[in-house]
């Protein structure tokens, strides 16, 4: 929380006209009425009326500190801010990039799940891993799956190559796709990641999470932390996916992790795009530049544990 801001809308808030009636003196405006609407400006988070949506019931919190420079937890329901921090800064966001892939590959392109499909040689790249035989029999939702789930690099390659794209001319359909859908300030400059350029502020990965998770081909497949593969001469390959909060708190009862993706490059830091569920309420979460891998993860859990403490989802009345 920038502690300076929080204070200048304080002193501008209790001290200024605009924030009183005629009829009202300094000395009779509530405290916490004046802390709320300093940590509505500052973090944001403005509810709206009549709408099921969050209600700040702990107006003394001022968020949470956070290792990663942008940040930002939303409510879904009602697109409501509920904290952010440098979330209008645009940044690299590696492999988050492969949901935009997913999002092209499947909007653009025209094939069937059950293709044969393999990595070949020439899909080997920075980063990518071997994770089952070299050339057995896969399939094209194979390799989609390990696109997402397990971010591969040589699928995401082999995926581009197997739909007959040029790379200039995915990357191109993936630029014009994120001016299609919103994302205002989004470049890309490769489908897999790895291109600093590939780039976008934390508003605009939100933006991109909401359509990908609409779609089910998508939506079904981030939602397992795992993937189970069994090739077409019988190989069975489990691979573990690179969403680690599939194994914490935040997919444990109340809460659930309905989706998302990971992402790092030293040029992006550690980055996370998740959505996660309780009681029935959805909140998407965009962590970017985290300085280690554990702290995305970190910084995700608490945004979300602050979240549902200081919200509470009851109709205005």
């Amino acid at each position: 929380m920038r502690v300076n801001a929080v204070v200048n809308v304080l002193l501008a808030l209790v001290l200024t006209p605009f924030a009183m009636t005629p009829t009202t003196s300094p000395s009779s405006v509530a405290l916490s009425d004046v802390i709320a609407r300093a940590v509505q400006i500052e973090t944001g988070s403005f509810p709206l009326a009549g709408h099921r949506g969050p209600q700040r019931v702990d107006v003394q919190s001022l968020g949470v500190v956070t290792d990663a420079p942008s940040v930002l937890i939303r409510d879904v329901e009602t697109g409501v801010p509920l904290m952010q921090r440098g979330e209008e800064i645009k940044r690299p966001i590696a492999s988050i990039t492969k949901l935009m892939t997913a999002l092209v590959l499947l909007e653009d392109y025209t094939w069937n799940w059950e293709d044969a499909a393999t990595v070949k040689q020439e899909d080997v790249t920075v980063g990518g891993r071997w994770y089952y035989r070299f050339n057995d029999a896969l399939n094209m939702e194979d390799l989609f799956t390990m696109m997402l789930v397990a971010s591969g690099n040589n699928e995401t390659h082999a995926l581009v190559r197997e739909v007959g794209a040029t790379q200039e001319e995915f990357v191109a359909k993936m630029n014009r796709k994120a001016e299609q859908i919103g994302m205002q300030n989004a470049t890309f400059g490769d489908p897999i990641g790895l291109d600093p350029h590939n780039a976008a502020t934390a508003q605009d990965v939100m933006v991109l999470l909401n359509e990908a998770l609409q779609h089910e081909e998508i939506a079904s497949r981030v939602a397992h932390g795992s993937v189970h593969v069994v090739s077409g001469i019988g190989n069975v390959y489990d691979v573990e996916g690179t969403n680690e909060l599939f194994h914490s708190f935040l997919n444990q009862s109340p809460y659930k992790v309905v989706g998302g993706k990971t992402g790092s490059l030293d040029e992006a830091g550690y980055c996370l795009t998740t959505r996660i569920e309780r009681d029935g309420h959805l909140v998407d979460v965009v962590v970017l530049g985290a300085s280690q891998p554990e702290a995305r993860f970190s910084d995700a859990k608490d945004l979300v544990s602050w979240a549902f403490d200081v919200f509470s989802w009851e109709r205005d009345l």
